[in-house]
């Protein structure tokens, strides 16, 4: 059976989950990545790749509706990518997905920030683009793994976590046009990785 499928960068039109995705039970890589495709993201697709996908990147694309609660079961996932889509919503629990390295997510309409701290193993973390709303959640210090943390042009308000300071792995930290306030947490001077 079909283990990996990438379309990136193509002219490909139409609603590939409901149509086709259903035919691809063990997939364990898809990238879809500027494809124009569009609909929703069923659930029960999501539920078929639960013991296999690995790889998960539907950037820039015009998929809608929610982000199903079932990507939570992705338990094998170490990457997924989410940017440029029309999803909105809550954004699921993901504290299962403990081989997570690399989340990205721009522009959808996803509502809170609070499921960044459940990426336990995350090395790339990036939310830009967003309606995401919220503040940085104090427990963003388990994030032990954490290299580089970027927020931009979200909605995101509040305070500097100073527990940021305890990451040590951190080698890019960026907040940019977001509506954070306040001081600059003196425990950001231990991050001794930091690179320009």
């Amino acid at each position: 059976s079909l283990k990996a499928l990438s379309l990136q960068n193509n002219i490909v039109t139409g609603a590939v989950f409901e149509d086709y995705a259903s035919a691809w039970p063990g997939l364990e890589r898809l990238n879809i990545d500027n494809t124009r495709l569009s609909g929703s993201i069923p659930s029960n697709v999501i539920t078929q790749w639960k013991d296999s996908m690995l790889y998960l990147n539907i950037d820039r694309n015009g998929f809608s509706g929610s982000l199903p609660s079932e990507i939570g079961e992705l338990t094998k996932l170490t990457t997924l990518v989410i940017f440029g889509n029309e999803l909105q919503g809550s954004f699921p629990d993901i504290g299962r997905l403990t081989d997570l390295s690399k989340y990205y997510e721009h522009s959808s309409r996803l509502d809170h920030v609070s499921h960044i701290s459940f990426l336990l193993v995350t090395e790339y973390l990036q939310v830009q683009g967003n309606s995401i709303t919220g503040t940085i959640p104090a427990t963003v210090d388990r994030l032990e793994s954490l290299a580089e943390f970027v927020v931009l042009s979200t909605s995101i308000n509040g305070t500097i976590p100073w527990g940021l300071g305890k990451l040590q792995q951190m080698q890019k930290l960026s907040f940019v046009d977001t509506g954070l306030q306040g001081t600059i947490p003196y425990e950001l001077g231990d991050m001794l990785n930091l690179r320009k």
